[in-house]
């Protein structure tokens, strides 16, 4: 677990490098983190696919937003996926969801293997996304069965 540690403490120190910038990510996911480079004695990752990424502001209007909603179904925050017209946009807290997402993959990553990749399962995108944004988790699952919460 100790990679996992260094590896998240990584990703929240760049997660909190673009909060300072008031960039939001908005598509944080394990495929968009890269290690720069492995044979460095210093280990360092970077964030990539900026696509969605933007900038915050507190006097920003929706209309100064590209996309509204976006990111990768499974990992997009809630309040992304629901965002409509007349509700308060969100802002960089919104890639910390992203960020727990990624923790529970790499926590959870020899069980994976064996009951499933997506902490969000559907059969369509679609289903996907509804679970995503109504934050379904099934912890029933086999998955985690035999793990204390509170730990």
């Amino acid at each position: 677990f100790l990679e996992i540690k260094l590896l998240m403490t990584h990703i929240l120190e760049t997660l909190a490098y673009l909060r300072t910038e008031r960039i939001i990510h908005r598509d944080i996911k394990l495929e968009n983190i890269f290690i720069r480079d492995s044979n460095s004695p210093i280990f360092e990752i970077v964030f990539g696919d900026f696509g969605f990424a933007t900038q915050f502001f507190e006097d920003i209007h929706s209309s100064d937003i590209v996309y509204h909603k976006c990111g990768t179904p499974g990992y997009s925050a809630p309040e992304i996926l629901k965002y409509h017209k007349g509700l308060k946009l969100y802002d960089c807290r919104s890639d910390i969801f992203s960020v727990g997402v990624i923790f529970h993959s790499l926590y959870f990553r020899y069980l994976i293997r064996i009951f499933g990749k997506e902490l969000f399962k559907g059969n369509h995108k679609e289903e996907v996304i509804k679970k995503n944004s109504d934050c379904i988790i099934n912890f029933k699952s086999k998955l985690y069965q035999g793990i204390d919460p509170i730990r």
